[in-house]
């Protein structure tokens, strides 16, 4: 999920480059809509690719990304 890490590495960015409430409570709210985002979507191509999405997921991490590879 390159688009929710991002996401994620921008609005807590934000919080670290501007320390206010606001973007604070806002990175909590947006990470916590991410998190139940992913479990969702992960459910959905579950249904939808059955166990080779299954496979697919074990392959790759869930959210950060790494530079080395799972090995099966």
């Amino acid at each position: 999920h390159p688009l929710y890490f991002g996401t994620l590495t921008f609005i807590w960015g934000l919080v670290i480059a501007m320390p206010f409430l606001n973007h604070f409570i806002a990175a909590v709210i947006i990470t916590i809509y991410v998190w139940i985002g992913i479990n969702a979507e992960e459910k959905k191509l579950i249904i939808e690719y059955g166990d080779e999405y299954i496979r697919y997921r074990l392959s790759v991490p869930k959210l950060f990304p790494t530079l080395s590879k799972r090995v099966q």
